[in-house]
């Protein structure tokens, strides 16, 4: 079955569950293109950039409820209906997965995240209750690993901890529920090496800039004028948004 509800949909529960994180002293923030208060003193965001934060990027995807017993995981890998499917862009299209690892592989908080549900009741039901995050998984790239060709590959999950890599399939070695996942964000917001000042944004941002200039594409990106007109961290939810398809968020203490 396909999904009902809306990318867009889904993002914002997320995010505004973020924002408002239950149970933990961490508050999520996200940052867009189009901040005009960053870099005035004492306004916006700008206060925020001050105190150590954690920048994290999130890649949302939509899962398509499987129903059908003949499915491949349920004839070859065990798995009883209903399961889901999270899709892969194909690499033939896109380097989306490419860069996302990329970016993951240079010490970054990475992840794809989708819902185990598909219906516009069960997102409302869920929102209402604050737990869409509860019922969602998030995904590190790197779980996943390099896509092994271009054809069309996805992580099928019967539940919201452990999944399979498809199409040759593999169990993925690591719990992406939302536990497992505030986990993963604790660790990392207590690891000094982790944190950001808004003094390494620019060394993000060009990291990100080498990322997406070292891919194979169709068509070329002039990235020379980009520092000029506008401020690191700018530059990064640029980035984020236009090149790596992804939310940028910064985490820190509420």
């Amino acid at each position: 079955m396909k999904p009902d509800i809306s990318e867009f949909s889904y993002g914002f529960a997320v995010v505004d569950e973020l924002i408002n994180w239950r149970g933990l002293n961490l508050t999520a923030v996200p940052i867009y293109p189009s901040l005009y208060e960053e870099g005035q003193a004492g306004k916006g965001y700008d206060v925020r950039l001050d105190t150590p934060h954690l920048p994290l990027f999130l890649q949302f995807k939509l899962s398509h409820c499987m129903i059908r017993k003949n499915a491949f995981e349920c004839r070859f890998l065990g798995f009883n209906v209903p399961f889901y499917r999270m899709k892969i862009r194909s690499s033939y299209f896109s380097n989306q997965h490419e860069s996302l690892l990329n970016l993951e592989m240079i010490g970054n908080q990475v992840y794809y995240v989708a819902p185990f549900f598909y219906l516009p009741g069960e997102l409302n039901n869920y929102y209402l209750n604050r737990r869409i995050c509860n019922n969602s998984i998030f995904v590190r790239p790197t779980a996943i690993g390099p896509l092994p060709d271009q054809g069309s590959h996805c992580v099928s999950f019967e539940n919201t901890q452990y999944g399979y890599f498809c199409s040759e399939p593999h169990k993925i070695d690591a719990k992406f529920d939302w536990e497992s996942f505030t986990d993963l964000i604790k660790e990392a917001f207590n690891n000094d090496n982790k944190l950001y000042t808004r003094d390494r944004y620019s060394y993000l941002a060009n990291n990100m800039i080498e990322i997406v200039s070292g891919l194979k594409t169709r068509k070329s990106v002039d990235f020379k004028e980009l520092p000029i007109k506008m401020s690191p961290l700018r530059q990064v939810a640029y980035l984020a948004r236009t090149f790596f398809n992804c939310e940028f968020l910064i985490i820190s203490s509420k």
